[in-house]
């Protein structure tokens, strides 16, 4: 098996993946849309001194690029990437 996390990363097909933090789950969020990690931190009643973020560095094949955290921007840069605002890649992230 391979371990997982917030901190997690792989290599598959020559190519380098890190997981990274959870944006969208926070580590600090508490409840059903907190990161499994912070239950973990909950659990064991540990607190951690967190950073706060608001862009994060996207690296795909048609090129790499900074966006801001949240879909709204996302989906703007995804238009630009593939100078198409009906990108089927913007439907399947609003899934």
């Amino acid at each position: 098996a391979i371990a997982g996390g917030a901190a997690h990363s792989w290599k598959r097909g020559g190519f380098h993946f890190e997981s990274g933090p959870s944006l969208y789950s926070g580590m600090d969020a508490k409840g059903k849309d907190a990161n499994p990690m912070a239950h973990v931190f909950q659990a064991i009643g540990e607190t951690l001194e967190l950073k706060r973020y608001d862009t994060w560095n996207v690296v795909v094949p048609e090129g790499t690029f900074v966006t801001r955290v949240g879909k709204d921007n996302f989906c703007e840069v995804l238009a630009k990437v593939y100078n198409d605002p009906n990108h089927p890649s913007i439907a399947e992230w609003n899934r």
